[in-house]
């Protein structure tokens, strides 16, 4: 099932939009849309704790990196890609360590 998931975050089924365009906006909001329902139906777990570091800039192609944990009690680490003026893709994301 992994495998599948990591597919379709690589494939950019997972987009957030972020409220406004400063580069703290984009870490907070990834960091809820990690929690989120959407991230838990389609991996099949919640994901807790999330963080993320603050992108350096705002630009497209810009590439952050989230943690959470999941409720596997498993630390995960996502890689996030600034894809729009006001939107993020989850791009991938693995087991911490």
């Amino acid at each position: 099932m992994t495998k599948t998931v990591r597919t379709l975050l690589v494939a950019g089924v997972f987009v957030g939009l972020a409220g406004c365009t400063s580069t703290d906006a984009f870490k907070d909001q990834a960091a809820d849309f990690l929690e989120g329902d959407a991230v838990s139906e389609a991996v099949g777990q919640a994901f807790t704790e999330a963080t993320c570091e603050e992108p350096e800039n705002t630009d497209v192609g810009t590439v952050f990196e989230c943690t959470a944990t999941g409720a596997d009690a498993v630390d995960y680490v996502f890689t996030v890609e600034i894809t729009g003026e006001k939107e993020f893709t989850v791009q991938n994301f693995e087991p911490a360590g």
